[in-house]
């Protein structure tokens, strides 16, 4: 998927749809991992339409989202304007200068590093979580499994491999969406291995406490609950 995407209305018309979606196989989830989120400040990456980031708000949290797209944050302040603990950034997952170190009680990134192109990028962005964190402060972020990707069962997600696809470290894939309204949309991602997820989480000083798959038989996506020590 290329941020490029993210400035077309009927891709974002169509993403939303995507979204009813995860509110099953990803958010639900999420808001089980992290329980009460009352007081706790909240930094959601990759906010997207930012209902996950709303919904922190609504439940007691001061609740900040952050996304490169212009598009999705203008949508986030004109639709949630009335949630006064939301709060809706433009910025990079790799260079989050605008909040302060060890400032955060819980990071979220839900299905963004697949969407990051280079190594460098990722590791960059697991840098800047665990500098924004406080210390015992949570790192929770997800991604599809490699499980569901070769799962050729699977009802509305078609993966297309290019020629030379080998499942290394970084190689690009198609994900063809079959929505419920019968729409279809074409993802391009990133294949990141969990041996690259373990070494940016270790070189980083963060434990993972869980691995939980949910979706499609429970192998479609992987959640990863970690902490900073």
């Amino acid at each position: 998927m290329t941020v490029a995407e993210y400035t077309d209305k009927e891709f974002l018309d169509r993403y939303l749809e995507k979204t009813k979606e995860h509110w099953q196989t990803l958010y639900s989830p999420i808001l089980g991992i992290l329980g009460n989120p009352q007081g706790k400040i909240i930094l959601d990456i990759g906010c997207g339409p930012g209902e996950l980031t709303n919904r922190l708000a609504e439940l007691g949290a001061r609740a900040i989202g952050i996304d490169t797209s212009e598009e999705w944050i203008d949508y986030c302040k004109k639709n949630y304007s009335n949630n006064k603990n939301a709060e809706f950034l433009t910025g990079n997952t790799n260079n989050l200068h605008m909040i302060n170190s060890e400032s955060i009680d819980t990071v979220i990134a839900s299905m963004v590093f697949i969407n990051i192109d280079r190594l460098d990028d990722v590791k960059k962005a697991f840098e800047e979580a665990r500098r924004v964190l406080k210390r015992g402060g949570s790192f929770i972020f997800s991604d599809l499994d490699v499980k569901g990707i070769m799962d050729t069962t699977m009802p509305t997600r078609e993966i297309i491999f290019p020629k030379y696809f080998k499942y290394d470290e970084g190689d690009s894939f198609n994900a063809k969406i079959t929505l419920e309204s019968g729409k279809v949309m074409t993802f391009q991602d990133r294949y990141w291995p969990n041996e690259t997820y373990k070494r940016f989480l270790h070189e980083n000083n963060f434990r993972l406490i869980e691995t939980i798959g949910t979706g499609y038989k429970d192998r479609e996506y992987k959640i990863f609950n970690c902490r900073k020590d």
